[in-house]
């Protein structure tokens, strides 16, 4: 959780303009000039294999690269520049689901299928604060948080794969799109 906040472009106009750029390099430009109002966190990745984690604010915008062709993130500043310049109160499972995330995706093979991807997302490590989030009674309503639906994209094979509520519940894809 974050106090930064400036009148500038609201985020989920940022989403937009990466989802309507045609290019990696369009997309990237879209939100990496610090114009966005609030911190956020986007994944830009493109059919050509490139990829880079951007995490953004009004006050200054950082970029991850991937390290041996993976990214992860969770809800917290991870670039250790922005953490300098941004103050980040994260709940701290954010830092729990990221190791945990981290070591299971060390655990794929280099033959990845969304159903592989999904498994990782219904992980319970931890839980409820999970990878795979559901309903925390202890908690207060409004820290409590659950997971609505997971998306796999295969943008080398222009598919995107859906499950609606916690991905532990479902058994198989609810939807694969070709797109």
């Amino acid at each position: 959780m974050t106090r930064t906040c400036e009148p500038k472009v609201p985020i989920h106009v940022g989403l937009r303009a990466i989802l309507d750029s045609f290019t990696f390099e369009e997309a990237l430009s879209a939100v990496s000039h610090n114009q966005m109002a609030s911190p956020a966190h986007f994944l830009i990745a493109s059919r050509e294999k490139k990829i880079i984690s951007v995490e953004v604010s009004p006050i200054y915008t950082a970029q991850i690269k991937p390290e041996n062709g993976v990214l992860i993130h969770t809800n917290h500043i991870c670039a250790p520049a922005m953490q300098k310049v941004v103050v980040d109160k994260p709940h701290d499972d954010s830092y729990h689901r990221l190791k945990a995330i981290d070591k299971l995706v060390g655990s794929l093979s280099s033959d990845i299928e969304a159903s592989d991807i999904f498994s990782l997302l219904a992980d319970h490590d931890n839980y409820p604060d999970s990878i795979c989030r559901h309903e925390n009674l202890t908690k207060l309503s409004h820290e409590n948080m659950e997971t609505v639906f997971s998306i796999v994209m295969d943008l080398t094979n222009n598919k995107v794969s859906v499950i609606l509520g916690n991905p532990c519940l479902r058994k198989e894809v609810y939807s694969t799109i070709t797109c």
